[in-house]
């Protein structure tokens, strides 16, 4: 099964990149930003934008075997939880759709490579900001009201790290990324066991990248008394493919 096209029918094959699963022209520029030697992330430059393209392969005989309990019937791939979790937070509205495409390749169930390409939300991480000082007040408010929609909303992920947190550069509009660790619960306020693990992930590495204790003490109460939420529509990013 391979995922399906993501562009016009009317571009011929052979105008696209041979080495995806996915229908993505060929970039003006390409760079690995990050991976190993199962699985790595690339910048892509396309001519409407800049996009991510998120590859993992489990070359046989043995690299299905990796993935057993995650990526065959028993449970969706990583690839499927981020896609659900980038879909799942759009439509909550709390970032702009990042999803572009997605695909799989698979042998009699068994998963050996699969892909997710995401538009670039065009900002610096979490971990990135707080390495040239402390976030202002109101780009605190933001991150916390954020984290609590993404709680709210059936998010739970417990790589919820610094460096998988975007913030815009036009104001304080957050982007949560990499969550192909992630899961869905039933929306609602109510503190679970994993919520309550998430947010002390989140924390623990806000601490150690420095962030002031007084702004760690105010994001947690943030999340039980989140305050009025300022009524505002997240605009649209441009889609890299289609235009």
């Amino acid at each position: 099964m391979v995922g399906k096209t993501v562009l016009p029918q009317c571009m011929e094959r052979s105008n696209l990149m041979k080495d995806s699963i996915l229908s993505i022209p060929p970039p003006l520029s390409q760079e690995r930003v990050a991976g190993s030697r199962s699985s790595w992330v690339e910048r892509l430059e396309l001519t409407e934008g800049t996009c991510f393209w998120k590859t993992y392969v489990y070359p046989l005989p043995f690299g299905p075997l990796r993935g057993l309990f995650r990526n065959t019937f028993l449970a969706a791939s990583r690839v499927e939880r981020e896609a659900r979790a980038l879909t799942g937070l759009a439509r909550a509205g709390l970032q702009p759709d990042l999803l572009v495409a997605k695909g799989e390749s698979r042998r009699l169930g068994f998963l050996l490579r699969a892909e997710i390409l995401t538009r670039s939300f065009g900002s610096t991480d979490l971990a990135q900001h707080l390495a040239q000082g402390p976030l202002h007040r109101r780009e605190l408010d933001s991150l916390a009201r954020f984290v609590r929609g993404l709680h709210e909303s059936g998010l739970r992920d417990p790589d919820l790290k610094a460096r998988n947190l975007l913030l815009a550069p036009q104001g304080p509009t957050w982007a949560k990324i990499d969550a192909s660790s992630s899961w869905w619960r039933p929306p609602g306020s109510r503190f679970d066991r994993q919520r309550c693990r998430d947010l002390e992930t989140l924390i623990v590495d806000l601490a150690r990248l420095g962030m002031p204790a007084w702004q760690r003490r105010r994001l947690l109460v943030l999340q039980w008394f989140p305050g009025p939420r300022p009524k505002r529509r997240i605009p649209p990013l441009p889609d890299p493919i289609h235009s």
